[in-house]
């Protein structure tokens, strides 16, 4: 017995052809959008950081901008507290005269000194180096006498109101006598002094030589100045 063959209806033979191929193109359809999405994910994710790193630089960018506008503002106001504020240019100054024509200073009358003046008192210029002369002084032990000096300019004539200071070596090293003296107007400057040495009680001497000095301090109008003289106690 031969089997029988079914016929099938070609329209429904290519119903089934459009679904298998429909289904086909929706599965590649189905691929391509997966991957469509997933670049779009991926696109989306680049413009996110790109618009995160434009959003740094445009942070970087305004502190930079701030920091310029402050850095402004500072020289202003250093330029203000310099020139007392204003920006307006000084005003053109006029022009300065022309110059006078030189005149020759008139000469003074020299002035005759008074009368009653004395010619030797401060007779010379400032800035003189005084002379100093002392005179050997002798006496016993216990005496009081004058450590005496007249001061002079370099011609010989006496200054008066000189400072002079008196030191003596005597039982004791170089030591200041007195308080300063000046010299009065025939320059003669002085200070008392006790003898003050001591003999040995064993000795046979008679005599002890030493030596006093006199000096000038600088001061307005005189140069230092010093000399010594002879101090020969007696026993």
């Amino acid at each position: 017995m031969t089997p029988r063959r079914l016929a099938v209806p070609t329209a429904v033979l290519a119903l089934i052809v459009l679904v298998v191929v429909s289904n086909a193109d929706a599965a590649r359809a189905g691929s391509l959008l997966d991957r469509a999405r997933k670049g779009i994910n991926r696109a989306q994710q680049a413009a996110n950081g790109a618009q995160a790193q434009v959003n740094g630089t445009l942070s970087q960018a305004n502190g930079i901008v701030a920091s310029a506008d402050s850095t402004v503002t500072t020289v202003r106001d250093t330029k203000n507290a310099i020139t007392g504020g204003g920006t307006a240019a000084p005003a053109p100054s006029a022009p300065a005269p022309a110059p006078a024509a030189a005149t020759r200073p008139a000469t003074p009358a020299a002035t005759p000194p008074a009368a009653n003046a004395p010619a030797h008192v401060n007779a010379v210029a400032p800035a003189v180096h005084p002379h100093l002369l002392l005179t050997p002084i002798q006496a016993h032990v216990g005496a009081t006498v004058q450590l005496r000096c007249v001061v002079t300019d370099p011609a010989g004539r006496p200054l008066a109101n000189v400072p002079v200071s008196f030191s003596v070596r005597d039982a004791l090293p170089w030591h200041a006598i007195g308080a300063v003296a000046y010299s009065n107007a025939q320059g003669v400057a002085a200070v008392p002094y006790i003898m003050d040495f001591v003999f040995n009680p064993n000795s046979r001497l008679t005599t002890i030589r030493s030596r006093y000095s006199a000096k000038v301090e600088a001061s307005e109008g005189f140069i230092p100045s010093m000399a010594y003289g002879t101090l020969t106690a007696l026993r």
